[in-house]
């Protein structure tokens, strides 16, 4: 089964596109929880169950809402909250989370919220207005990244010309153009978003076992093989740092990606301490693409390998 991983230096981010779920209860915790199927299905989210209970006992007004929030930090060791959690605070209705019961607190990367129900539906635009701050004062951005396997003629009858190894700026026309054509096929894509210039990691991968070798332990005259088992990862690999520049509305873009398929798994035969044994022979190919730009926030850029056939096209668009 695939794994996703994601991970960033110095910086804890969620992960995905700020979309925002929200759960409103009518009356009683049953009413809550069961709610929460409608805008949740898709989504893992932390059961909090008991700690609602007991705060409808001291409200019976509260609401429980998830949300999905860029977090900048986590909470410090002295306790204090993340700043997620302190500017919603500050910012939203500051008068009124002294309420018996009303708290927001960070579960397995959600915002999770108790309060009444007129907040919880002002929270989905407190949130979009949060990242707007992110971006302004930290430098806040979301990049999309996807991979396009096309022949080359296509790919440069499209951007109008042959076209050198590296990154070129590709309107949204163009991208469309692109990705209406038979042959061109998008074969994975992946959102990562970063912060102040800090590198932000994404990875989607395949992790499947094979016997990789054998192991041999001696007990008295008797010879013990144990089979060693490998596993082998494919997928793709994505770091992305994305900084301001002195120019307004326009961002430093360092992008490297690296890709492993895996083409076949043949089974030979070794000999091994007098015994004829069987092996796996996994054959593995990998790409490395790296990049440096600049680009107008909401632009595109197509990166262009130096080797591969077919080649593989980095597609590239931040906000």
């Amino acid at each position: 089964m695939p794994r996703y991983e994601n991970s960033w230096t110095s910086q804890s981010m969620l992960l995905g596109a700020l979309l925002v779920s929200l759960t409103v209860g009518c009356s009683g915790l049953d009413k809550d929880v069961a709610l929460r199927s409608r805008g949740l299905a898709h989504h893992s989210h932390p059961d909090v169950s008991p700690e609602f209970r007991a705060a409808k006992k001291l409200n019976s007004n509260l609401r429980l809402g998830y949300f999905t929030v860029p977090w900048i930090e986590d909470a410090t060791a002295d306790g204090e909250a993340p700043h997620a959690i302190r500017a919603l605070k500050s910012q939203l209705v500051p008068d009124r989370w002294d309420e018996p019961g009303c708290t927001a607190f960070r579960r397995d990367g959600w915002l999770v919220v108790f309060h009444r129900d007129e907040v919880l539906q002002a929270i989905p635009e407190w949130v979009r207005l949060y990242q707007r701050q992110l971006e302004h004062s930290h430098g806040l951005a979301n990049s999309e990244v996807a991979f396009l396997q096309a022949r080359r003629d296509q790919i440069e009858s499209v951007l109008g010309g042959p076209l050198a190894p590296g990154a070129h700026p590709i309107t949204a026309a163009q991208v469309e153009e692109l990705q209406e054509l038979d042959d061109v096929m998008t074969i994975s894509a992946c959102r990562v978003i970063t912060l102040g210039g800090q590198k932000g990691s994404v990875s989607v991968v395949e992790e499947r076992a094979y016997l990789e070798d054998y192991e041999v332990t001696y007990v008295d005259d008797e010879q013990i093989v144990d089979p060693q088992i490998g596993v082998l990862q494919t997928g793709v690999w994505v770091e992305v740092t994305a900084s301001r520049t002195e120019t307004k509305g326009t961002l430093d873009v360092k992008l490297d990606v690296k890709t492993s398929e895996l083409h076949k798994i043949d089974e030979v035969e070794v000999e091994f301490h007098g015994r004829t044994l069987a092996l796996d022979l996994p054959e593995v190919s990998t790409r490395q693409i790296s990049a440096h730009f600049v680009q107008p926030r909401g632009g595109h850029q197509l990166v262009v390998p130096e080797v591969g056939d077919p080649p593989l096209w980095v597609l590239f668009h931040c906000e």
